[in-house]
């Protein structure tokens, strides 16, 4: 292990050295490559016996996932060709296989130099296995390469997934243990029942309640069935989303007392609502005219708010005082109280006060002050408040009846069922299923982990028992990083984590960015920031350092200067596209046989590559152009491959393999054998089609049965 350590007592990781036990936690920024070592780690696991099934790998996309499982599965691959080479010539040292014109090559090949080092095959120190790792004989090699033919034979049950992906899996292997309701719907997401709900609730709420009070402050709320929808979008994602409702809200509200609730009605009742009006209605004109003077507050106002006397002047206050916050003209908060005033007067000033100095500072200074309890703009933020909560435990109410009236559940609720089960006092049958089911556990992107789905991963893996001691658990994830707390994501739970991890690394190098971003991001951080920049105080900014192969330019090999980008236009708009596509085509010949990318090692030496044509991409803003641009590309020898926007999943030919797929699977269905044959991979017209005998359509489906046979045994293999 590196003994390279930060001011925050952090090792810099080393993947082909670290201890392969216990609770470890692995800092890591943007580019650092987590998934590189995350594919050395389980590479390692699996050439010391650890059963690819029993390898967890969660991340937090379907796209990370599959990422992990294409690099996963590849770095398998070549490990397993190293493997074949070794074994063929009775080798297993570097020395003896560079004897071998395919050993040299493997050597020299920079796509196995990831897997070399796990068979003992690099002279780099820093990348020795430790000792009982190591292969030390040719039996060791062939072991090595049983387990790895294992590992790709199975790789298909590999669980690599999403964290919903995870939970989904272990409920339903183990349903009678968890409990669930056998043959449950899973929903993407029930967001459009959600906001039915939210809309049932402002019917129930509002327009049962015949208040008129009620209509007022919903509308001064500007609460309409959209409004409480924005207001509240975190349960459009997950109705049992953890919300701070305040200090002096209760922790829950009866959502069957939806019209009588003590607090609303208390709110609605206050007389703070028609004392202002009431008030200018007590003062004479002359007196009307003083306090307009002294706080500055329109005297037509004024005039119309007494005219209305009664809660309505609220519509128009609000507004009015938002217009006036915004120009130097604003209604002044500074009391002001004479002895030659008469009560009527002074009463006019406090129920001034009382209204609008308080929402001043709402409009103002909310980050750094208090409202005063009490007055308007307090008692309409604690009536939006309670009314959320109270939207919020109907929906929570109302949705848990909806699914089990159709019999559905959303993803959100495979977490919720599986913590609730890891939780509870009798859980601990399932809480050992889970845990003998994986030797090893590895979770990406730990930093956006909410409270539900960390209690799952502690309650299961975390422990300072001898059998969580001997599990490899590894959390990755960067505190920086941490965008999702609009879905719960917790950052506070990854630097608990962190506290209790038995072996703390950090992966510094950026190996994505150039050196001069790099060099900025450093200097902007730690100096013009003094890496006080993040919340909590706690979370500090580490220096980056280069990685190698970070720093890559592109160079004239001509006279060794570094190009500036050309924009290349027709002179006349009118001209023929085709014009500008030829000095395209050009101008990726010059690219091609004049230039070569460059990249600074760390001795500051330069290691010079040649352009190849896979390295240049074209970006068209239409499609209309394409079929034109490759035509002279084509002209000019250049090849090129249309990428397009679309899905894989999408083209012509995965509906022909689904077609085969299909087939195989169901070898005794006839109407899937013929669909097969008129798909594109075989092209059978419907003539040809009508003309199959039974014999041959037997002789066909016999043959998709073994097939069949062959791919429950040997899989992609």
């Amino acid at each position: 292990m590196s003994e390279n350590v930060n001011n925050t007592g952090m090792h810099e990781l080393n993947s082909y050295t670290c201890e392969l036990a216990g609770s470890n936690m692995i800092s890591a920024g943007a580019g650092t490559g987590k998934t590189y070592n995350i594919q050395i780690l389980v590479l390692r696991e699996i050439l010391m016996g650890t059963p690819i099934e029993k390898i967890l790998v969660v991340t937090f996309t379907e796209l990370a996932t599959q990422e992990l499982q294409d690099r996963i599965r590849r770095i398998l691959q070549n490990a397993l060709r190293i493997c074949d080479c070794l074994v063929k010539h009775g080798a297993f040292t570097r020395d003896a296989l560079k004897n071998f014109d395919d050993g040299a090559a493997i050597l020299a090949d920079k796509t196995l130099e990831q897997a070399l080092p796990c068979f003992g095959l690099v002279d780099d120190p820093a990348k020795t296995l430790p000792p009982n790792e190591r292969p030390k004989s040719l039996d060791d090699i062939a072991e090595k390469k049983r387990l790895l033919e294992n590992a790709v034979r199975n790789f298909d049950d590999a669980p690599i997934s999403t964290i919903h992906g995870f939970c989904n899996r272990m409920l339903k292997e183990n349903t009678f243990e968890s409990g669930i309701r056998y043959g449950l719907e899973l929903r993407n997401s029930c967001k459009a029942l959600v906001k039915s709900l939210l809309c049932d609730f402002y019917r129930d709420f509002c327009h049962k309640s015949n208040n008129a009070r009620r209509f007022l402050l919903l509308k001064l709320l500007k609460y309409t069935p959209s409004g409480i929808i924005a207001d509240r979008k975190e349960l459009l994602g997950n109705a049992d989303a953890r919300i701070n409702w305040g200090d002096d809200i209760p922790e829950t509200v009866c959502a069957d007392a939806l019209s009588g609730s003590a607090e609303l009605k208390a709110i609605e009742d206050a007389p703070i609502w028609e004392r202002f009006p009431r008030a200018l209605q007590k003062v004479s004109d002359e007196e009307l005219d003083a306090f307009c003077l002294e706080t500055k507050f329109k005297k037509d106002t004024a005039v119309f708010f007494r005219e209305i006397g009664d809660d309505r002047w609220l519509l128009y206050a609000y507004d009015e005082l938002e217009n006036k916050v915004k120009t130097k003209d604003k209604p002044s908060s500074k009391k002001v109280v004479s002895e030659n005033m008469s009560q009527e007067a002074q009463e006019l000033h406090a129920a001034y006060l009382e209204a609008f100095a308080p929402a001043q500072l709402q409009t103002q200074e909310a980050e750094t002050k208090k409202l005063p309890e009490g007055s308007i703009p307090w008692l309409l933020d604690k009536y939006r408040r309670i009314i959320l909560q109270l939207a919020a435990a109907y929906v929570k109410k109302e949705l848990a009846n909806a699914k089990e009236t159709e019999g559905f559940m959303t993803f959100e609720d495979l977490l919720i069922v599986l913590k609730n089960r890891v939780e509870c006092a009798n859980g601990e049958e399932f809480r050992k299923i889970i845990r003998d089911r994986f030797d090893c556990v590895m979770i990406d992107e730990f930093q956006d982990t909410d409270h539900t789905q960390s209690t799952i991963f502690k309650r299961l893996f975390a422990g300072n028992d001898d059998e969580s001691q001997k599990r490899l658990l590894i959390m990755i994830g960067d505190e920086k990083q941490a965008i999702y707390k609009f879905r719960g994501g917790d950052v506070q739970t990854f630097q608990k984590m962190t506290g209790t991890a038995k072996n703390k690394y950090t992966l510094k190098k950026n190996f994505r960015s150039t050196r001069d971003f790099i060099n900025a991001m450093n200097d902007f951080w730690l100096n013009k920031c003094e890496g006080k920049f993040f919340a909590p105080a706690e979370i500090k900014f580490e220096k980056i350092e280069v990685g190698t192969g970070s720093d890559k330019c592109l160079v004239d090999k001509r006279d060794g200067r570094i190009p500036s980008g050309q924009t290349l236009l027709s002179r006349n708009h009118q001209e023929d596209k085709s014009v500008v596509f030829q000095e395209l085509a050009k101008e990726i010949l010059e690219l091609k046989n004049n230039y070569c990318k460059a990249t600074q090692k760390d001795d500051g030496a330069n290691e010079y590559e040649p352009i190849k044509f896979k390295d240049i991409a074209i970006l068209v803003r239409t499609k209309t152009n394409v079929d034109e641009i490759r035509r002279i590309l084509h002209s000019n020898d250049i090849p090129s491959v249309f990428m397009q926007s679309q899905s894989v999943f999408k083209t012509d030919e995965c509906k022909w393999m689904l077609d085969f797929i299909d087939a195989i699977l169901d070898p005794g269905n006839q109407s899937k054998a013929l669909r097969m044959l008129s798909c594109g991979l075989f092209g059978f017209s419907a003539s040809q089609i009508e003309c199959i005998n039974e014999r041959y359509l037997a002789n066909l489906q016999s043959f998709l049965k073994e097939m069949n046979a062959l791919w429950h045994r040997k899989s992609f293999f």
